[in-house]
């Protein structure tokens, strides 16, 4: 046996509060002994693993994510600054929001373009899986009879069809599936640590991940499903991690985290798709067991399942070289895509139920919660975000931009001559024109955008990463929006148009703006100079309206 050492942060047995009931459930589906037998040894490997110092352990930054993803009100700024502090992984996510997976018409240009493109939990999870594959791969990879290069081609390949599949099913984001793909065998990593000879009894037996598993169950107790749950568990990793991957290889036998089996699902199918391209096929057999898995589990059906194994073919590779992962000679992804087609396509097989993915109460909950949430920032006129919502966006954008000399710009849109709008056709019309200026101030801009109704007729367009030269595209859209649009008038009158002033303020570390509050009334003197020079056109802020 290796030399023992310490968990970090917690020894093993601290994860038990909370992961024991999954890992037993889980092992109950594939135990082939006695269940007293397998109880004692079970208790008998946790005793062993928490005097064992040899085990892998969660690095700084992980643990950090982890902590800040507990908080339900942590802010995009918040997630930039953690992330932004370890340079390796703020590349990793930037080269993969500018990937071909993410592909958009607009270049990411800087980490805050990148963590608005993935949303705080996708950016909390991607930044996490590279934070701990770096860890794992960089101090567990020792002398040992484990295969580190199968383990870890088989992690990504499993990783990538979690993404694939929980993305085509909504089965939670497509960031966090992948996540529990790529640490659904973390066990191996530390059974492997506790003794680096435990696998080498298996030479000369089958290597199928079912085989595995007996093996595992025969000797500790428990598989090394719930020897992760545990140990992730121990690390304080989210819920949806620590029970999914307990109950992945048997999603089906009533495991206690009911609310997670629909994952542990997409991780048990995900899984054979892996051992397919990572081992390849010995005959048309292989196809159709896991088409009828995928049934069973997901309800997928064979041309589904066709183009979910053709994306995972596409999509590999690309997750492969973020990851520093050779995925080798034998990999065999796009022959394999080409036989499932071939296989698949041609079986008269019929129909199955679509896939129905369980709606937890909880999870219903959240739904409600948030929309309400989002009722609370948007104005009920036009179903912008409201003043409020703008005062805390832009105070956290400003802060943001501060600590991470990143461009912020501000654009103050007031439209012109409003009042004659209300006097001549009346504030139903004048109600009409404030909701379609809304609809074209949100064509005009970009997604990462915060656009707000600051009052009356005045409008802000908030702009996180966006120096000078993109304010004037986006600002040049508007006015123009707006001359070309023709409103509405009641009864029989003409249609007529509203233009529109803007006043923009962009901040740059020399700007001199020391607050938010500056940069709004910066933006807010701009707008009046631009009303003063003639209306239907923009200014930038300059000291000469600093009076």
């Amino acid at each position: 046996m290796a030399d023992p050492i310490k968990l970090h942060g917690a020894k093993v047995q601290s994860g038990r509060r909370r992961g024991e009931d999954e890992m037993k459930a889980s092992n109950q589906a594939g135990e082939r002994m006695g269940g007293g037998e397998g109880d004692d040894k079970r208790q008998r490997f946790l005793s062993s693993l928490e005097s064992c110092t040899n085990l892998p352990s969660p690095p700084v930054l992980a643990a950090q994510l982890v902590e800040l993803g507990k908080n339900p009100d942590v802010s995009i700024a918040e997630v930039s600054r953690l992330i932004g502090l370890d340079p390796a992984t703020s590349a990793k996510i930037m080269r993969l929001a500018n990937s071909a997976l993410y592909a958009r018409q607009r270049k990411i240009e800087n980490l805050r373009q990148a963590i608005n493109l993935f949303g705080l939990e996708g950016s909390l999870s991607m930044a996490l899986s590279i934070s701990v594959v770096g860890e794992l791969r960089g101090n567990n990879e020792r002398q040992s009879h484990f295969d580190f290069g199968h383990y870890w081609r088989r992690s990504i390949a499993s990783a990538t069809a979690c993404q694939v599949i929980g993305n085509a099913l909504a089965a939670g984001r497509r960031e966090e599936v992948f996540l529990a793909g790529l640490l659904q065998d973390i066990g191996m990593l530390v059974i492997n640590a506790w003794s680096a000879d435990f696998y080498q009894s298996m030479d000369g037996r089958p290597v199928t991940h079912e085989d595995l598993q007996a093996f595992e169950l025969d000797m500790l107790g428990m598989d090394h499903a719930a020897v992760g749950s545990h140990v992730l568990n121990a690390w304080s990793f989210p819920d949806i991690l620590v029970n999914a991957i307990a109950g992945s290889h048997h999603p089906l036998a009533g495991s206690v985290s009911q609310e997670f089996i629909t994952v542990a699902k997409v991780l048990n199918v995900a899984s054979d798709i892996a051992d397919l391209l990572n081992g390849g096929v010995s005959g048309d057999n292989d196809f159709l067991l896991l088409e009828k898995k995928a049934q069973e589990l997901l309800g997928i059906d064979r041309e589904k399942l066709t183009e979910v194994i053709s994306a995972v073919a596409e999509e590999v590779q690309p997750l492969a070289d973020l990851f520093d992962i050779d995925l080798g000679e034998n990999f065999v992804a796009g022959m394999i895509a080409d036989q499932a087609r071939e296989v698949l396509m041609v079986r008269n097989l019929r129909a199955i139920q679509e896939a129905s993915v369980l709606k937890q109460v909880n999870v219903n909950l959240q739904r409600k919660t948030r929309t309400l949430e989002e009722e609370n920032r948007r104005d009920p006129l036009t179903f912008l975000y409201n003043r409020a919502y703008h005062d805390k966006i832009v105070h956290e954008e400003f802060s943001s931009a501060q600590e991470n000399h990143w461009p912020l710009s501000l654009a103050f849109i007031d439209l012109d001559h409003f009042k004659a709008v209300n006097d001549t056709y009346g504030h139903q019309t004048g109600d009409a024109v404030l909701q379609r200026g809304a609809q074209l101030l949100v064509q005009a801009t970009r997604g990462s955008d915060v656009v707000a109704r600051y009052g009356g007729e005045e409008f802000v367009i908030i702009m996180p990463g966006t120096a000078e030269d993109g304010v004037k595209v986006v600002c040049r859209r508007i006015l123009e929006a707006f001359r070309q649009t023709e409103f509405d008038s009641p009864a029989d009158a003409e249609p007529f148009h509203v233009t529109a002033s803007i006043g923009i303020a962009a901040y740059h570390p020399d700007a001199g703006f020391e607050t938010a509050e500056d940069l709004v009334r910066a933006a807010d003197k701009a707008v009046y100079a631009a009303k003063l020079a003639g209306r239907d056109r923009m200014i930038f802020y300059d000291t000469r309206y600093n009076d």
